[in-house]
């Protein structure tokens, strides 16, 4: 199966299925608080 546009499809792409919940690169699921003072790259 491929990835497309966040949808999978399988190898014929006929039948576009739900990808399964995952974090976005742009949206974390888990927003790291900034007052943590772990990366302090930023």
């Amino acid at each position: 199966m491929t990835k497309q546009g966040g949808i999978w499809t399988d190898a014929g792409g006929h039948e576009p299925r739900p990808a399964p919940p995952q974090p976005e690169p742009s949206q974390p699921e888990s927003p790291q608080p900034q007052e943590t003072g772990s990366q302090g790259d930023d």
